[in-house]
């Protein structure tokens, strides 16, 4: 996208509380990610700012020191100041590194509207809200994935969608009655598995390699649409 500026000032602000130094400058941002679509760009934005205010006055903040500064900011901002993949517990300030997945590739695509987070949330807690099973079916998730990454054969991307799930989606659906067409629409363009990012509206695939994902863009893509294909970070 075009730049933008940026005054800053939260994470300039979180920095000078945290360390008692004036932190101050003009930054321009260029921010390529579409909004509303919880992708993680407001936050991953927020994230590199820390990090920059940090190199640019040479301060001297450990890291789980500017991971507790950047918690107030937005409870997955701290997840974006490491790389890689990585286990989130708590409210996502509980982070844990993951190493060991397989290759895979990702195609993101997103619907032509926006969800509005708080009606997603909101009609969330009218459908019911977390389960009394939440919790155990988290710990269920985390224990998959350590035995995903901890398997003597090198795993595949087809274990992924075992561990994929997304809570959010059936209030999600009832906004967005065509959410469940399009991840069939993704997994029939030869995905392994698909699932809403965030509260939507995006919707992501899971693809064994970039060609199988670079071929699903073609099938994808509408006027209307915006699809992209992407690779996670590794550590």
């Amino acid at each position: 996208g075009p730049p933008r500026e940026y005054a800053g000032r939260r994470e300039a602000g979180a920095l000078e509380g945290g360390c008692g130094e004036k932190v101050e400058g003009d930054i321009e941002l260029k921010h390529g990610m579409p909004a509303a679509a919880w992708l993680g760009g407001g936050s991953s934005d927020a994230a590199a700012i820390l990090k920059l205010l940090v190199f640019m006055f040479g301060l001297d903040v450990p890291a789980e020191r500017l991971r507790a500064l950047a918690f107030p900011l937005g409870a997955d901002v701290p997840f974006f100041l490491a790389p890689g993949p990585q286990l989130a517990r708590g409210v996502g300030e509980a982070l844990t590194a993951v190493s060991g997945l397989p290759d895979y590739s990702l195609v993101l695509v997103k619907p032509p509207f926006d969800l509005v987070t708080a009606k997603v949330y909101g009609l969330f807690d009218d459908m019911g809200g977390a389960t009394a099973d939440f919790q155990t079916r988290c710990n269920q998730l985390a224990a998959s994935l350590a035995g995903l990454v901890s398997a003597e054969s090198t795993p595949t991307a087809d274990l992924l969608p075992k561990i994929m799930q997304n809570d959010l989606e059936p209030s999600a659906s009832a906004i967005f009655p065509e959410l469940a067409g399009l991840k069939e629409e993704i997994l029939a363009a030869g995905a392994l598995g698909a699932l809403m990012s965030g509260c939507g509206s995006s919707v992501f695939g899971v693809f064994s390699n970039r060609e199988s994902s670079e071929t699903a863009v073609s099938l994808l893509r509408t006027p209307r649409r915006q699809v992209w294909v992407t690779e996670p970070f590794r550590d």
